[in-house]
Parts: C-alpha cells; structure tokens; sequence
C-alpha cells in the first residue's frame, strides 16, 4: 500500500479535495518545495489533532519514516471512542445480547455527536435489525 497516498487523500478528505501536492502542476521544483513544506501545509493543520501526528509520518519524504497499513490504523485516531462505537455496530450480529445491552445503554449519549449522514447510512440500519431481538426490546 503506497501509505504516501493515503496521506495525500486523507488531506484531501479534510480540505475539500485539496492536497498538499495539488498546485504542483507537473512542475518537479515546485513539488520539490511543496513536498519539503509539508509539515508547515495547511492541509495538515485542517486535519484533526488526533491524526495530525500520524499524517506527518504518512506524508514524510522518506519512505522508510512512513508507518504501514496496520500501524496507522493503531494510531490514536481511530482509538477514539466513536470509532471503536461504530466499529461495534459494524459487527453487532457476532455480540451477545449482554454486550449488547451495555453498548446501547452508552451508544445513547454518543447518537447526538455522529454526522448524520453517517448515522443514517452506517448505523441506522443494523439498531433497526437489532429491534428485532425480542430479548433486547
């Protein structure tokens, strides 16, 4: 996995389509510089400060500085509680119906914090399934 370019498209993601690397236009000197400047970019400023740190290593110039796939997804930003939350809806069929029921109890104060779209498209359905589960309901 070419983790310099999942940098750049984590950028990308965080300002409105804009890497780092976009005004380069072909130019090998002003990408030169462009790459050197990274750590000072804006783009990376416009990042969560849980992913900034990570995103400097994913955009370093050395390949070897780079953290691979596995060890990126260990950084401190996906430990945040919202992604362990929708990790768990994600696989809510393999959960006993104890865990189930503790989940839920906290899933109640962090629905308000979630996008919604992302409520809608990735949570939504499987708590609907869930209504199901006469043991729950």
């Amino acid at each position: 996995v070419d983790m310099f370019s999942v940098g750049c498209l984590i950028c990308a993601m965080y300002n409105k389509g804009q890497t780092p690397l976009a005004d380069c236009a072909g130019n090998s000197t002003i990408y030169q510089r462009a790459v050197s400047e990274i750590k000072s970019s804006a783009c990376v400023a416009a990042c969560p400060k849980s992913l900034q740190d990570v995103l400097l290593l994913l955009l370093s110039v050395n390949p070897a500085s780079r953290p691979d796939a596995k060890t990126f997804l260990c950084s401190t930003y996906f430990n945040d509680v919202m992604f362990k939350a929708l990790r768990y809806v994600e696989n809510l069929l393999e959960k006993d119906n104890s865990s189930k029921t503790q989940f839920f109890k906290a899933l109640y104060q962090l629905l308000p914090k979630f996008d919604l779209k992302l409520l809608f498209n990735r949570i939504l359905d499987p708590l609907l399934m869930e209504l199901r589960n006469k043991i729950l309901v």
